[in-house]
C-alpha cells in the first residue's frame, strides 16, 4: 500500500506535532515507511512500501512557494514538459508531479484540463494561501479531502481522514441498492471525494469544485459510406498509443486475460508493439481467473488461444469463490466494493505477480461503457419517424439471433418509450431491494435500481445519453479490486482520453452489430487478435459462481446477518435481509441474487473493519496449478442477454 496526505493550515500557521502523530498512528499507515515533507503552513506525508521504492506510487514535489503531494502518470508528458517550461532542464530526473506543479504555476489551473493520464494530486501555494487539487477524467486514481475550519487535508486514502467509525450512510445505501454511488462522497462521514474530471480549488472553508471534462461535450458524427475503414484505422492507432504509454519501462508489466475481447486486445496489442520494436517489452505474463461452480465463466478456450498465439506466459487461477477463507483475515481496503469478498483470489494474484517481478497490471476495464453500446437506437429511430427502418432491423436481428421478434421489439423499442412510472412496474429488478430502509431509499433517490435506469434518457438521443452516463459512472467499476490497487500499479488502456473521445463521436452502428458488439474494436484488431476471440459471440459470466458461493458459505453468511452493522446504522432491515438471503438460495432471479450479494459484500467489509471475525473456519490450504480442473457442483446459469443478437 502507498498513500499521500497534504495538510494545510489555512491561516498560515505551522502544523502541530500532535496532529502529525495522530495521522502516523492511523491503521492504514501501519507497516509503511513514513516521511514528512515540511513547508511551514503545509506538510506532506508519504507512506511508502517496496512498490513505491520501485518507482510507483505517490511522490512529493516542491518548487518555489509550492508544495504538492500526488500520484501522477502522464500520457502526454512532452506537452506538460513544454507547459512547465522545462525544455533545458534534466527532464528525465523530474517526476510527473514535478512537471504538473510547474505547469500549473506557469499557466494556471486551466492547464489541468489538458493533462492526460491517471492522476490525483493536491498543490499548496504558500504565497497566495490557495490550494488546487485534481483527479483524472475517469477516476483511476483516488483523492479525498476534509475541509475543517483550521485544517485542510487531502489524501489518496479516505480512511486516513475519517473520524473513527462514523459513516456516511448515503453511499452505503447507494451501493446496496445497485445504484451508481455519488462521485463526491466517501463512506466516511465528513470526508468528501474529489469527483472524476474535477478540480477543487480555493482557501480553507471556501473550496469550490469545478468540472473540467465531460463526455457530454462529444456528439456522434455520421460516417460516410466507404469511410468506415478510416475509423477502424484511427481507433487502432489510438489504442496502440494508449497501450504503448502504459508499457513504458522495464519488463514488469502483467495483464489480466479473461478471454474476452477487451483483455485479449490489450495483451495482443502489447505483444504486437513489442514484436515491432516499438516498446522495449510486452507483457511479462498474464493472469486468468476461472471460477468454481461456473462453467459459463470458464473462458480458457479463448485465453489459451491468445497465450499460444503470442507465446505469452499465462497463469490460471482456478476454483476461487466468494467469501473463500484462505487462512488469513479479510484485508482492510479503503472502502467497500462489490468484489471485496474475492480477497482470497486477489491475494493470490498479487503474490504471484510480485513474486515474478511484476509491478504493473493492465486490465480490460472501461470499454463496456463506451464500445458495448445498447439497443436503444431503436426508440431513437422511432422518435425520428423512421418506424419502418426500426421494424425491419428488429426483424433482421430476431431472425439472426433466432429469438422472438415480439420480445425483442418489446424490450428494445416499446419499453424505452413508455413513461418511467410504467417502466418501473414492467422491468424486472426495477425496485430497490426490499431490505433497504424505504425512507432512506426515497431520500437518496435509489428507489429505482440501475435496471430501471437502463431505459432513461430523452425521447431522442437515448442511445448516446446512456453511453455518456455509463462513462460518468466508470468510477463505480474502478472501485473494484481495491486490494489489487493497493499492491500493484493498475492501468487501464481503454481509459486513454483521446480514445474515449474518438469513440464517443462514433454512430451507434459502429459499435452495435448483430452478433458483434464492440464492432469498431473487432475491426481494428484484425490481424492481431486470434479469430476465435475476435469473432466470438457473447461472453461468459460468473453468475453461477455467485449463487453457488452463497450456498457454500451459508453458515458464515448467516453469522454475518445475525447482527448486521448495516441494520445498526439504519440502512437495512436485518430480518428482511435474512429473508432475502434465504430466497437467494432457492431462486434463479439474477437481479435478486446480485442485490443480496452486494449487500453482503458491504456488510462483510463493515464487520472486518470493526474487528469482528468473519468467515473464519478451519481450512485446508490447496495448491492450485494450471492443470487443476474446477469442480462443478451445479448446473450453469447463463444470462439471457440481448448482446447475443
Amino acid at each position: 500500500m502507498n498513500l499521500f496526505l497534504l495538510l494545510v493550515d489555512p491561516d498560515g500557521g505551522p502544523i502541530p506535532e500532535e496532529t502529525r502523530r495522530r495521522y502516523e498512528r492511523a491503521r492504514c499507515c501501519t507497516d509503511l515507511e513514513l516521511a514528512w515533507h515540511d513547508a511551514g503552513s503545509a506538510v506532506v506525508l508519504l507512506g511508502r512500501d517496496d512498490l513505491a521504492r520501485a518507482g510507483f506510487g505517490p511522490v512529493v514535489a516542491r518548487w518555489e512557494t509550492y508544495l504538492a503531494g500526488g500520484n501522477v502518470r502522464l500520457d502526454n508528458r512532452p506537452d506538460v514538459v513544454r507547459w512547465a517550461g522545462c525544455r533545458d532542464l534534466g527532464r528525465a530526473d523530474m517526476s510527473d508531479l514535478d512537471l504538473v506543479v510547474r505547469a500549473v504555476a506557469r499557466r494556471g489551473e486551466g492547464v489541468i484540463a489538458d493533462i492526460l493520464g491517471d492522476f490525483a494530486f493536491a498543490i499548496w501555494d504558500a504565497a497566495t494561501r490557495r490550494v488546487v487539487a485534481a483527479r483524472d477524467a475517469f477516476g483511476v486514481k483516488r483523492l479525498s479531502y476534509r475541509d475543517d475550519p483550521h485544517l485542510l487535508a487531502f489524501s489518496s486514502r479516505a480512511e486516513l481522514l475519517a473520524d473513527g467509525d462514523a459513516y456516511d450512510i448515503q453511499p452505503l445505501v447507494e451501493m446496496i441498492a445497485l445504484c451508481n454511488p455519488s462521485p463526491d462522497r466517501t463512506v466516511y462521514a465528513g470526508v468528501r471525494a474529489v469527483p472524476p474530471a474535477s478540480v477543487v480549488r480555493g482557501r480553507g472553508g471556501s473550496l469550490a469544485v469545478l468540472e473540467y471534462w465531460s463526455p457530454e461535450r462529444f456528439e456522434p458524427r455520421p460516417v460516410a459510406r466507404g469511410r468506415e475503414q478510416d475509423c477502424y484505422d484511427a481507433f487502432r492507432a489510438l489504442f496502440a498509443e494508449s497501450v504503448r504509454q502504459r508499457l513504458m519501462g522495464e519488463g514488469d508489466v502483467w495483464s489480466q486475460l479473461s478471454g474476452g475481447l477487451d483483455s485479449s486486445s490489450v495483451v495482443s496489442m502489447a505483444q504486437w508493439l513489442a514484436q515491432r520494436g516499438e516498446v522495449p517489452h510486452g507483457v511479462a505474463g498474464t493472469v486468468s481467473w476461472v471460477y468454481r461452480w461456473s462453467t459459463d465463466g470458464d473462458e480458457r478456450e479463448y485465453s489459451d488461444a491468445v497465450a499460444r498465439h503470442w507465446g505469452v506466459r499465462n497463469e490460471v487461477m482456478l476454483n476461487d469463490w466468494f467469501w473463500e477463507d484462505d487462512g488469513e483475515p479479510p484485508p482492510l481496503t479503503d472502502e467497500p466494493d462489490p468484489e471485496y469478498v474475492t480477497w482470497a483470489r486477489e491475494r493470490r494474484t498479487v503474490r504471484l505477480i510480485r513474486a515474478n517481478g511484476g509491478r504493473v497490471l493492465l486490465t480490460g476495464l472501461g470499454s463496456d461503457q463506451y464500445l458495448l453500446g445498447n439497443m436503444l437506437f431503436f426508440p431513437d429511430w422511432i422518435s425520428e419517424g423512421r418506424v419502418a427502418l426500426a421494424l425491419r432491423e428488429i426483424l433482421r436481428r430476431a431472425a439472426l439471433g433466432r429469438v422472438s421478434f415480439w420480445e425483442l421489439a418489446y424490450k428494445n423499442a416499446l419499453l424505452p418509450l413508455l413513461p418511467a412510472i410504467a417502466r418501473d412496474r414492467l422491468v424486472p429488478g426495477a425496485k430497490a431491494p426490499s431490505w433497504i430502509n424505504p425512507d432512506l431509499a426515497a431520500r437518496f433517490g435509489v428507489a429505482r435500481t440501475a435496471e430501471a435506469g437502463g431505459y432513461d434518457g430523452p425521447a431522442r438521443g437515448k442511445y448516446h445519453y446512456l453511453v455518456r452516463r455509463d462513462i460518468q459512472s466508470l468510477h463505480r467499476n474502478l472501485r473494484r479490486n481495491l486490494f489489487i490497487d493497493d499492491h500493484l500499479d493498475v492501468r487501464h488502456p481503454f481509459l486513454y482520453r483521446p480514445l474515449v473521445e474518438f469513440a464517443l463521436r462514433l454512430p451507434a452502428e459502429m459499435c452495435v452489430q448483430p452478433h458483434a458488439r464492440k464492432w469498431v474494436l473487432r475491426e481494428a484488431m484484425k490481424g492481431l487478435l486470434p479469430e476465435v476471440v475476435r469473432t466470438r459471440v457473447g461472453k461468459g459470466s460468473n453468475f453461477g459462481g455467485v449463487r453457488q458461493s452463497l450456498l457454500h458459505e451459508r453458515e458464515p453468511i448467516l453469522a454475518l446477518l445475525a447482527n448486521p452493522i448495516l441494520a445498526q446504522i439504519g440502512c437495512i432491515d436485518g430480518a428482511a435481509a435474512h429473508r432475502g438471503f434465504e430466497l437467494a438460495l432457492h431462486t434463479t432471479d439474477e437481479s435478486h441474487i446480485c442485490a443480496i450479494a452486494y449487500t453482503l459484500a458491504v456488510e462483510t467489509w463493515l464487520q472486518a473493519r470493526s474487528g469482528r471475525r468473519v468467515v473464519e473456519r478451519n481450512v485446508t490450504v490447496i495448491t492450485r496449478t494450471n492443470h487443476d480442473q474446477p469442480s462443478i457442483d451445479g448446473p450453469p446459469n447463463r444470462r439471457l442477454y440481448e448482446a447475443a443478437i
